[in-house]
Parts: structure tokens; sequence; C-alpha cells
């Protein structure tokens, strides 16, 4: 899990992800963004689940 506090999530923070998923072995990274009023989200899983 990594917490953002940004205005919005963009492609440099999925690349982040991914590699944390490569890093680690595991499938499913989660990115948490407290900035807004409402917590915004975003479930990132590793290339090789997706095909």
């Amino acid at each position: 899990m990594d917490t953002k506090v940004v205005s919005a999530f963009n492609d440099e923070h999925i690349a982040q992800m991914l590699g944390y998923l490569s890093i680690t072995g595991m499938n499913l990274a989660l990115l948490l963004n407290f900035r807004t009023t409402r917590l915004q989200w975003k479930r990132v899983l590793h290339p090789r689940l997706i095909s």
C-alpha cells in the first residue's frame, strides 16, 4: 500500500506501483489518495495477472 496526497493519480504513480509489485513478487497494490474529502483509490494488478 502506498498513500499519496496529490491532486490526481498519474502514470508515474502507476509505474511506481508496478515496480513495487515486481520487486516484492506481490500481485496487488493499492494507491490511496487522502487529499480530497472523499478517499480516492486505485487498484494496480501485476501485469502477469492481466493476460
